[in-house]
């Protein structure tokens, strides 16, 4: 994987996001947290789901070093 494609799939996840988001804010509040019985009970525990996948690649890219957190003491 080179620069190039880092870039290509963090614009992707920026338009793919950008869609998500869009389609959620149209929703009303009682489709936004209904129940909807899937693994995610809600379009919004879906969202929060999806915000800690990009806050946890956020958090790893950030670090110092790349080195696996076992061998960091």
């Amino acid at each position: 994987m080179n620069k190039d494609d880092i870039q290509l799939l963090y614009e992707y996840d920026r338009w793919a996001n950008n869609r998500v988001l869009q389609a959620a804010s149209a929703l009303s509040d009682e489709q936004f947290t209904r129940d909807l019985g899937s693994g995610f009970r809600s379009v919004r525990d879906t969202l929060v789901h999806i915000i800690a996948g990009e806050w946890g690649w956020l958090t790893y890219w950030k670090e110092p070093t790349l080195a696996p957190r076992s061998s960091r003491i």
